[in-house]
């Protein structure tokens, strides 16, 4: 049984590695279509089996995708795996069969940065696919290798930073900043809403920026000034808001401050608004917005990542099956999971027809995938989405209402206003 187990998974590795290069095949000639010959921007990233810490590495296996960003189907074009663990006593490491491929003295931190150069080094070496920029999260490992690669090749890859990343840190950061709030509001929830008004307003500024403005000198002309107007348009100061700002509506009559923490204008001393003003300079500084230019993201890595643990999940350890698994997430982020398992089952010799329960069960799955991802497009998946994370935004602040209080107050002025939980 356990010996045809593992020819099943011999067989998807050697699926998973056929697949990458169909999807390289497929991005050049959607690329040659648009006129690019061949050239493509890819997103890297890389998941760990357990969260890397400083002074030790308790990580043992990683997983390291390449992922493009020409086509709607953001297809992987390319895949790493390392792996520490080996399944046989007394092995030499040397067997195909053996999946252990990372050296013990090589710490595991250093996989991404290495798998990166092999990535880029191993597509070009296929001759399939340009890559023109690279993605990849803010690490200082990944900017280095990405140095390092181009002093090596005369054709030079951008690098770009994940904006997602960045509004990320941003947040983060814009809560920790301590000021004084105002008289009667909790200053822990008063911090957290305006970080959130905050990055909003950033991130909604950056974006309409971009698709208004193609040169990459005039968009970061301007949306250095629009980041650096924020605080005053929150303050209520609307003076440059006309001419700085795309976001800004205090100009309409419908204008509302309700986005703002209690609906009212930021007041914000001098020291509290150098405080907020520093860590903007710091995360949207003219450095920091020219890495993230293009406004590229990491979120297909992230989800090929989520996708791998639901096959296989941190919870166990995977010594020998963590590759077919790695490359069965490949299949099915390829193809789709219906299809991946009766191209599967067709490799390794199990005919199935039309009528058969595997068949329509596979097709079931494709067609219940195909739907939501559909359905996650549309507006009011995204509108009821967005309401259901104000409504657990807001919890803090209906919770102080005397309309949850339980007390015989609120039976007396119940008037039937539903705040919601």
């Amino acid at each position: 049984m356990q010996r045809k187990l593992n020819t099943v998974a011999d067989q998807v590795e050697d699926m998973g590695r056929q697949q990458l290069v169909k999807n390289q095949e497929y991005v050049r000639r959607i690329s040659n279509l648009a006129g690019c010959s061949g050239e493509t921007d890819v997103e890297f990233d890389v998941a760990y089996t357990s969260r890397p810490q400083a002074g030790c590495d308790t990580a043992t296996q990683v997983f390291a995708p390449v992922i493009e960003k020409t086509t709607s189907k953001h297809l992987p074009v390319d895949l790493h795996i390392g792996n520490k663990l080996c399944s046989k006593p007394n092995c030499n490491h040397l067997d195909r069969s053996c999946k252990k491929n990372y050296c013990d003295e090589t710490s595991i931190n250093q996989a991404e940065a290495i798998f990166l150069k092999k990535s880029l080094e191993n597509i070009k070496n296929q001759n399939i696919l340009k890559v023109t920029s690279v993605t990849t999260d803010g690490s200082a490992s990944l900017a280095k290798a990405m140095r390092e690669h181009n002093a090596k090749v005369q054709e030079k890859v951008h690098y770009f930073k994940c904006f997602i990343h960045n509004m990320r840190n941003l947040h983060k950061h814009l809560r920790s900043a301590c000021i004084n709030q105002p008289k009667g509001m909790d200053r822990l929830l008063y911090c957290k809403k305006l970080a959130t008004a905050i990055r909003t307003r950033v991130r909604l500024e950056l974006t309409r920026l971009r698709k208004l403005l193609r040169g990459d000198e005039l968009y970061l002309a301007r949306a250095r000034e629009a980041v650096t107007y924020v605080l005053d348009c929150f303050s209520g100061s609307h003076d440059s808001c006309k001419h700085k700002s795309v976001v800004c509506t205090a100009h309409l009559k419908g204008h509302s401050t309700r986005y703002l923490p209690y609906g009212k204008n930021v007041v914000l001393s001098a020291a509290d608004k150098q405080k907020k003003q520093k860590v903007l300079d710091k995360y949207c500084g003219v450095q920091q917005l020219r890495d993230t230019v293009q406004l590229h993201n990491t979120n297909r890595c992230e989800n090929m990542h989520s996708r791998l643990f639901s096959y296989a999940p941190k919870s166990m350890v995977w010594k020998r099956s963590f590759t077919a698994l790695c490359y069965s997430a490949t299949l099915g982020a390829s193809v789709g999971r219906g299809l991946s398992l009766l191209q599967l089952a067709g490799r390794c010799g199990i005919n199935i027809e039309a009528s058969d329960p595997m068949y329509r069960y596979a097709m079931f799955t494709q067609n219940i995938a195909r739907y939501h991802s559909d359905r996650k497009q549309k507006h009011e998946y995204k509108t009821s989405r967005y309401l259901s994370h104000r409504k657990r935004a807001n919890r803090a602040v209906l919770s102080q209402s005397l309309y949850k209080a339980p007390s015989k107050v609120t039976k007396e002025h119940d008037y039937g206003i539903n705040l919601g939980n």
